[in-house]
């Protein structure tokens, strides 16, 4: 170590640097381990560098204050120069996982490495030090079974499926909403169908990308949070693909829609886009640097985007594809969106957005009712997210050519206050599982369809364009409703939703027993013509007339819809439970999930 400062003067500040070195090495090391084949072109040193940076800073700056203000004799200390480092990197770090457990637990390496030249042993009590932080990480879940092999080289088009996750249809400017927020999925509608009635076959994510995948409902996929994952013994809309000829990719911006969960079975390539972002969210330097900086916040989308137009450079060209993209940047919450700002008014500072941005997020996952003064601006973060996503959807159609079938959906929306609620993964109402839905592309005319339909539909409908025969399904072909030829005016679409305990457990301190056990409930929706009903396992059964009430505020008695419907009841799981791995878990927290 460095000889004792005399008084009043500076030493170099090798203890920040050394401790800001060991940080960086021991969580490094963690994430190299767990994102090991998820980057491309020098991925990891792009990331680590700046985090570096952002240690060398904050570790050499800190050093120096604590010169300036302490005695000489605690300049002579390192735990008096070090732990302000220490706490420093604590406080910036956003989220504190596993891996960030671990590093931390791997923080004495930093001063073992201070004093290697001067201690006995001291590289190998390092090396140590090193291994047992690396103990509680674990590598990346591994695809659940490869694609089938093809059987024949496919002579259909090439399908793109983007998947526009969590976002809401009212606030989609190709539907009448006020503000410019989606000017690329309006130029998909401009070219191709608008779908007015379409609906989600569940309120969140995993149910609702299953059933996307296979044309099923839950209760037959078995895909919901009472069993996270698509099991096998379903065909996929990938597998088939693969099966007849086309090349598969897949590139994931949501942490359930990866391999652990089953979702990313038939594709040739899945990339799990969101384990850079989580990445970026354990580099405590990272964070550093980006609050110092100011850098824009960003939910994985880039990395979709540059790994999706990565792949389209390098594809096998001698065959048609189906690609598969979701975008998370409309999901909560909407202040990390690189567009959170565009629709936000002037006169709020970057700290009262995030504020802002944070209490409405936390109502998801609290259960909290957060004042009405706060609605104002979470609907602008809530447009400026939608935009974010509608941009990214732009530089990914930006890539793909005019002979290519193009699906744009969302999975679900997002409830902002209404009937009292936040989030999603609570109820079955229009605002969750009415979406916007749109596709163009070879054979498909300009045109709205009125007739209501469900993204279950989206799987036959796709299979019948490229030519391949669908297997039995819930979800119907539409080409004869896109033509005019045929009419599903009279035709009801079905949503189920199972119990959601674990995603609501924090509810319990902000909501009373009854409620809760409502918003957990089993529950299904039969929607057809204007009317709608919802059926819950706590013996709710409301119905709604959606031409008089859209905003489903005015209950009647659900046997006066005339529609039938019933609890739902997961299916027996066809294998064994499976764990979801660190880097999943991490992220869901940082989106509400779980806790």
């Amino acid at each position: 170590m460095s000889a004792a400062p005399s008084q009043g003067r500076f030493v170099f500040p090798s203890v920040g640097l050394a401790l800001g070195a060991g940080l960086l090495l021991a969580e490094s090391a963690l994430i190299v381990r767990d994102f090991l084949g998820s980057f491309g072109g020098g991925g990891v040193w792009r990331q680590l560098v700046p985090s570096f940076a952002g240690y060398a800073l904050a570790g050499a700056t800190v050093d120096l204050l604590v010169q300036l203000v302490a005695p000489s004799r605690f300049r002579r200390s390192v735990v008096a120069r070090g732990l302000p480092v220490l706490i420093l990197a604590f406080v910036a770090q956003r989220t504190f996982g596993i891996a960030s457990l671990a590093a931390y637990a791997a923080v004495p390496l930093s001063v073992v490495f201070a004093f290697a030249s001067h201690v006995r042993w001291g590289r190998p009590m390092a090396a140590g030090l090193l291994a047992l932080g690396l103990l509680p990480s674990l590598p990346p879940a591994l695809p659940d079974t490869p694609p089938p092999a093809a059987e024949k080289t496919g002579t259909g088009p090439s399908v793109l499926l983007v998947v526009l996750d969590t976002m809401r249809r009212d606030h989609v400017s190709a539907y009448g909403y006020g503000r410019p927020t989606t000017p690329h999925f309006d130029a998909v509608v401009a070219k191709g169908v608008r779908f007015d009635r379409a609906y989600a076959s569940s309120c969140w994510s995993v149910p609702s990308h299953a059933g996307l995948f296979t044309g099923l409902l839950s209760t037959k996929h078995g895909a919901d949070f009472e069993h996270f994952f698509l099991d096998e013994g379903v065909d996929t809309l990938a597998e088939l693909f693969a099966k007849n000829g086309w090349e598969t990719a897949g590139f994931s911006g949501n942490p359930y829609i990866a391999h652990g969960t089953g979702l990313s079975r038939g594709f040739d390539r899945f990339d799990e886009s969101w384990r850079p972002h989580v990445m970026r969210r354990w580099l405590v330097g990272e964070q550093i640097a980006t609050r110092v900086l100011g850098t824009e916040h960003d939910k994985g989308g880039r990395r979709v985007v540059s790994a999706f137009q990565d792949w389209m450079a390098h594809r096998d060209r001698a065959r048609p594809y189906f690609a598969f993209v979701n975008l998370l940047e409309a999901h909560a919450p909407y202040q990390d969106a690189p567009l959170a700002g565009k629709f936000t008014d002037p006169k709020l500072r970057p700290s009262d957005l995030e504020r802002i941005g944070s209490v409405s997020h936390e109502a998801q996952w609290l259960g909290t009712k957060p004042g009405k003064e706060i609605f104002p601006a979470t609907w602008d973060l809530l447009d400026g997210a939608t935009a974010s996503a509608d941009d990214y959807l732009g530089q990914v159609l930006a890539s793909v050519g005019d002979d290519v079938l193009v699906v744009v959906v969302s999975d679900h929306g997002d409830l902002v206050g209404e009937h009292g609620l936040w989030g999603h993964m609570t109820s079955l109402y229009d605002t969750l599982i009415h979406v916007p839905m749109t596709i163009m592309g070879p054979g498909v005319p300009h045109g709205i369809v009125t007739d209501p339909v469900s993204l279950l539909d989206v799987m036959p409908t796709v299979l019948g364009y490229a030519g391949i025969a669908p297997p039995a399904m819930d979800g119907l072909d539409l080409r004869g409703v896109i033509d005019g030829k045929q009419s599903m005016a009279d035709r009801i679409v079905r949503a189920e939703h199972m119990r959601t305990d674990l995603a609501t457990h924090l509810w319990s301190l902000n909501r009373p027993p009854a409620e809760l056990r409502s918003i957990r409930a089993r529950r299904a929706a039969a929607i057809g013509g204007f009317f709608k009903r919802i059926v819950a396992e706590d013996g709710e059964d409301d119905g709604f007339n959606l031409e008089e009430d859209p905003g489903e505020m005015n209950p009647m008695p659900g046997p006066a819809t005339h529609l039938f419907t019933e609890v739902p009841k997961p299916p027996p799981p066809r294998g064994p439970a499976r764990d979801l791995d660190p880097a999943q878990i991490d992220a869901l927290k940082s989106l509400g999930y779980m806790r």
